[in-house]
């Protein structure tokens, strides 16, 4: 009697192939959801669904940015009005809004990282994310700058990262990131007290 198991009992060619593309495929749609629908960022941010604009950029003057500020229900941070810059506004499906400075005849839609902008992030715990982010922990250790702000906020920066400094605040879900080319510049501004929510 023969120990060779009946041919019925192994696939052929074309079911291993069947096989090996429909896990292919599974394995493609769970990599899809993960990355749509629960992948958390290493800042805290959540990201929800696609980054497509869900406020196109446009130009807006003060008072129209309070009217948009007013309408999402959450806080909108600026650096106060700049003479001789334009103010665009412009906003992500996961409800990050961005404010940008734009100068030299630059129209709204530039994609040149040339200009101040102020960035608020939906952030679960936002202060409590932008403390562990200041931590030192060697070996990997970019030498956080960290400031205690006035009402129980934080402003953290990097050396590795001179052109941006993050704030927090309590009891806000929202992280904020000042962006500025000048290397510097971001840690002083945020050290200002000039970045204030909209009003």
């Amino acid at each position: 009697m023969s120990d060779e198991a009946p041919s019925e009992y192994y696939p052929d060619d074309r079911t291993m192939i069947r096989i090996g593309a429909a896990l292919a495929i599974a394995f493609a749609i769970g990599v899809l959801v993960w990355l749509l629908f629960i992948r958390d960022d290493d800042d805290g941010a959540l990201t929800r669904s696609s980054s497509e604009p869900a406020i196109e950029a446009h130009i807006v003057t003060s008072g129209g940015l309070a009217d948009v500020a007013a309408s999402l229900g959450h806080p909108v941070y600026w650096a106060g009005e700049h003479q001789g810059e334009q103010l665009e506004l412009s906003g992500t499906k996961d409800g990050s809004v961005y404010v940008r400075y734009l100068t030299g005849g630059a129209e709204a839609g530039d994609d040149r990282p040339d200009f101040l902008t102020v960035g608020t992030y939906p952030v679960e715990d936002a202060l409590g994310v932008l403390r562990k982010r200041g931590k030192c922990s060697p070996p990997r250790c970019d030498r956080p700058l960290r400031h205690e702000l006035p009402g129980g906020g934080l402003l953290v920066a990097e050396e590795a990262n001179p052109t941006s400094a993050y704030l927090a605040f309590p009891g806000q879900n929202f992280q904020i990131e000042i962006f500025d080319p000048r290397p510097g510049q971001a840690l002083k501004l945020g050290l200002s007290g000039k970045i204030l929510p909209v009003r």
